[in-house]
């Protein structure tokens, strides 16, 4: 059941939003970057120095390591990673994790690029034992002790490992600063120990090329935003009480905020004991709901509402109007004339209203059907609207026929 909607203010003048508001997800600790100084901040310091060759299960938790000659070099200043052609290509860092990152993960990273025949790659890897791990060759057919997979410490001992992800070359190509993404990383159930190796190669910096990374992340993808309902009342909920009565033939501006509207004589009523909203043959042809929006919604947003019906030759629409105008009315009437129809409209002939029609829907009942939830995505918010305006128009349903029309949790989320 909806929660109850606020009382709008008596004054017709006032404006109500209602509970439009976007709701931003909190941020879950399980969702944190694994990696450390993933920013190259100064404040960290400069990266940690291994032996020549080799980082090892020693080395867990000390961030960036790379051997005493080494490609990757850490600007202090500007606080990114830039590389040269002297040394060791890698550098890696490992992490241990404990089985707490598991089912999918992204890498994410930027980069700026300038230079031909240049190399970056990635590679992660999880582990359940003790390595070591060479900062050197990228040939997984070299011998034991330069091949870029995990060795053991002991000759005699077996390294639990598996590749997550061995990347292409991201410096195949010339860019200014890029932001990558690489999801779906599939962590399974989890692993001890985490590695990513940086992997670079051909920069020739004395010749002005160029290759720079920061940001380098190791995370769950972030949580989706939750989709919100613009309207009040979806569920009809006897809570919030009957719908709203207008004396007129049509709504305004004015009734922005005030849930449903329907004029005295209407098709459209509300059941306050079954909570839903049903037809008859009897009035005006619409209820309709305006909310200030303020352009909050944009994108993409999608209609869902459940619906029963039997009978035959009944109408059951949706209209969704994106409204700019502070001044405008819409008809509770399905049609009059020109003026007086589906359409937003103004008193003041000469005037344009400027308005858009999000949807404008097919007929829902023009079969018979038990209870049934349908969903119309993809409706096209683009960059937002002040008002948001939802027309439901019913007509020909005979209840005293025994042709019956329900609706309900009639939701429009973005």
């Amino acid at each position: 059941m909806a929660k109850p909607i606020e009382e709008p203010d008596d004054d017709d003048d006032k404006d109500n939003d209602g509970d439009e508001s976007k709701v931003e997800p909190e941020e879950d600790s399980k969702q944190m970057d694994i990696l450390l100084d993933g920013d190259f901040a100064a404040d960290n310091g400069d990266f940690y120095q291994a032996g020549p060759n080799f980082v090892s299960t020693v080395h867990i938790g000390k961030s960036w390591v790379y051997p005493r000659g080494h490609k990757w070099n850490k600007d202090l200043v500007n606080e990114y990673a830039f590389a040269d052609n002297a040394g060791a290509p890698a550098m890696t860092q490992g992490v241990l994790n404990n089985n707490q990152l598991q089912g999918l993960a992204e890498l994410k990273f930027k980069a700026k690029h300038s230079g031909l025949n240049d190399t970056l790659r990635f590679q992660v890897i999880g582990l359940d034992s003790e390595f070591r791990l060479s900062n050197w060759s990228w040939n997984p057919n070299a011998t034991n002790g330069t091949s870029y997979l995990p060795q053991p410490i002991n000759e005699d001992e077996v390294v639990s490992y598996k590749v997550i992800y061995d990347s292409e070359n991201f410096a195949a190509t010339e860019f200014d600063w890029t932001e990558f993404t690489i999801p779906d990383l599939d962590f399974g159930t989890g692993y001890k120990y985490i590695v990513i190796k940086v992997f670079t190669n051909g920069v020739e910096a004395d010749q002005s090329e160029e290759l720079l990374i920061d940001d380098v992340s190791l995370a769950p993808p972030p949580a989706p935003l939750v989709a919100e309902n613009i309207l009040l009342d979806s569920d009809f909920a006897a809570i919030n009480g009957d719908f709203y009565g207008n004396t007129g033939t049509f709504v305004s501006t004015a009734h922005i905020g005030k849930s449903w509207i329907k004029p005295n004589g209407d098709k459209w009523n509300k059941d306050l004991v079954n909570e839903y909203a049903f037809a008859d043959n009897a009035g005006a042809d619409a209820i309709i709901q305006g909310n200030l929006d303020d352009y909050q919604s944009q994108g993409l947003a999608t209609l869902k509402f459940k619906a029963k019906h039997t009978g035959s030759g009944d109408n059951l629409k949706f209209v969704i109007f994106g409204v700019n105008d502070d001044d405008f009315k819409l008809s509770n009437w399905q049609s009059r004339d020109s003026r007086l129809g589906y359409f937003p409209y103004t008193d003041a002939e000469a005037v344009t209203i400027d308005y858009s029609v999000i949807h404008d829907s097919v007929n829902y009942a023009d079969s018979e059907y038990d209870w049934t939830e349908f969903t119309i995505p993809d409706l096209d918010l683009a960059s937002g609207y002040k008002y948001l305006v939802i027309k439901v128009i019913t007509s020909g349903v005979d209840n005293t026929a025994g042709e019956e029309l329900l609706l309900d949790d009639l939701e429009l989320l973005n």
